[in-house]
C-alpha cells in the first residue's frame, strides 16, 4: 500500500514538471486517488510507522530462553493459552493456542481443555483426564497468568518432578 502512495506521488511530480496536459490530467487523478487512500488507510500507515519507530521490549521473552536447552523440539507442553504463543518460538510443541495452524481439527476442543486445566475452580481429576487424553512431556506454569490452588500444585509435582523454576515460571516434567 505504501508502495502505490509512493508511486502515485513520483506520477504527480512527474507531471508537475513535464508540464504536458495529459499528464496534469492523469497526475491531478493520481493525487486525488493518493489522497482517498491516505484517509481511508491513515491508521494503518500511522500504525506501521509507530511500529516501526518504537523501541521493542524483547526482554520481557529472556525468561523463555531456559526452553531452548530444557525443551526438545517435538517435546509437548501443556501451558496456558497466553504462554502457548511464546513456547513454540524457543522449542517445543503446544496442545492449545488462540492461533492455531489450519490442520488442526479440534482446536476448539483442545482450546477448552487447556482451559479447562487451568481453570482454578476444576477438579484435579478432570485435570488427570485432560493429561491422560494429550500426554504431555511437559507442564509449564506461569505464576503470572495461571492460578492454581496449592493442592493442585502439589498434585503436579507429584505426577512429575521441576526441571525449571525461576521469574515465575514452572516446567514439570511429567514421568
Amino acid at each position: 500500500m505504501m508502495f502505490s502512495h509512493f508511486l502515485i506521488a513520483y506520477v504527480f511530480s512527474i507531471a508537475i514538471f513535464e508540464g504536458n496536459f495529459s499528464y496534469k490530467l492523469f497526475g491531478s487523478l493520481a493525487c486525488i486517488c493518493l489522497f482517498i487512500t491516505i484517509h481511508l488507510n491513515h491508521w494503518d500507515i500511522g500504525w506501521t510507522i509507530s511500529a516501526i519507530s518504537r523501541e521493542k521490549n524483547v526482554a520481557f521473552f529472556d525468561k523463555y530462553n531456559f526452553l531452548r536447552t530444557t525443551v526438545k523440539p517435538y517435546d509437548l507442553i501443556l501451558c496456558d493459552m497466553t504462554t502457548s504463543w511464546y513456547v513454540p518460538s524457543f522449542n517445543g510443541k503446544v496442545i492449545g493456542d488462540a492461533h492455531p495452524v489450519y490442520w488442526i481439527p479440534d482446536y476448539k476442543e483442545r482450546r477448552k481443555d487447556v482451559s479447562n486445566f487451568f481453570t482454578k475452580e476444576n477438579s484435579d481429576s478432570l485435570r488427570q483426564t485432560i493429561v491422560e487424553k494429550y500426554n504431555p512431556d511437559y507442564v509449564l506454569l506461569d505464576s503470572t497468568k495461571v492460578h492454581l490452588s496449592d493442592s493442585t500444585q502439589v498434585w503436579l509435582k507429584n505426577l512429575g518432578k521441576v526441571v525449571y523454576e525461576r521469574d515465575g515460571l514452572e516446567l514439570i516434567k511429567l514421568n
